[in-house]
């Protein structure tokens, strides 16, 4: 996949467009191709190093932790949302194509709400 990675703490200049190893869902996960995201402070603060004692990056890394995206597929155990499903969350790491959403309250297009279950990664 292509992702916004960064290999060090820093500004602006640090965020580098490249490929990334694509995401796998496990048991209890379900893979999102993302859509959106966007950036906002915390990003900010993650990426520049102001959040490290308490969300620390781990290098290479993405930063971003919202997304909207679909479906794509389900790791064994997932129940309540299917390939193609329309969602809408925050996760780590969502500068990217696709993400397996960790830790996260998820919704999508029937208005269910879903608890994906996770950690910071």
């Amino acid at each position: 996949m292509k992702a916004i990675v960064i290999h060090k703490y820093g500004g602006p200049e640090e965020l580098k467009f490249e490929d990334y190893a694509d995401p796998v869902p496990g048991p209890g996960e379900v893979l999102v191709r993302i859509s959106a995201t966007s950036i906002n402070p915390f990003d900010l603060m993650r990426r520049s190093g102001a959040a490290k004692d308490f969300a620390p990056v781990k290098f290479p890394g993405i930063v971003g932790v919202d997304l909207s995206g679909a479906v794509v597929k389900v790791g064994p155990g997932v129940q309540g949302v299917s390939a193609g499903d329309h969602i809408f969350g925050m996760a780590d790491q969502t500068y990217a194509d696709a993400k397996i959403p960790a830790g996260l309250d998820v919704g999508h297009d029937n208005g269910k709400r879903i608890d994906i279950g996770g950690h910071w990664n």
